[in-house]
């Protein structure tokens, strides 16, 4: 009898910790499943004119600050997380936040191009962590046009056609005047 109660009281010892193992794979199952933080971009990016690039009074350039605002409506801090911007030209800019709980907060960026021509941007953002798996939470994308230029055109002539021009009207002026002579 004693045999037996010792092989039960065994069973049960066996039985709690197998149930208690079970228990913790089971929440960690439930907590894998929840996103302690949703990262997201609020609204469309802003952008300000802060400085025309001029040489001999002509517009070379332009720089603009650019503002992002992303918000965590998750539970948790964030890991950090990287926001870049990217150009039609292949130009990259980046920064590194960490953005808590409920918190919106604002990314601003200083950019510069000497293309002066409405330009497509594109911002990204992601875990730092090239190991983190990424996922709508935790990463996202943002594509906005930036009006740089009046009516899309920086100019209304090329430079150097009116040389041509005048090229053009001497030659023809002086053809006519040896076909009368």
């Amino acid at each position: 009898m004693g045999n037996i109660k010792s092989k039960f009281c065994t069973l049960i010892i066996y039985t709690i910790i197998l149930s208690i193992i079970l228990l913790f794979s089971f929440v960690e199952i439930i907590n894998a499943e929840e996103n302690p933080f949703e990262i997201s971009i609020v609204d469309e990016p802003t952008y300000k004119l802060t400085k025309i690039i001029e040489r001999n009074g002509r517009i070379i350039g332009k720089s603009y600050q650019i503002s992002i605002i992303l918000t965590n409506t998750g539970y948790q801090k964030t890991d950090q997380i990287e926001i870049n911007m990217s150009d039609q030209e292949g130009f990259v800019l980046t920064q590194r936040t960490f953005i808590n709980a409920g918190e919106t907060k604002t990314i601003t960026f200083n950019w510069s191009t000497i293309k002066i021509i409405n330009q497509e941007l594109k911002i990204n953002y992601y875990p730092s962590d090239l190991d983190t798996p990424l996922n709508k939470y935790n990463s996202g994308q943002k594509i906005f046009k930036i009006k740089i230029a009046e009516n899309g055109m920086p100019g209304t002539s090329t430079p150097g056609f009116e040389i041509i021009l005048l090229i053009i009207s001497i030659l023809v002026v002086t053809f006519k005047f040896k076909r009368k002579t």
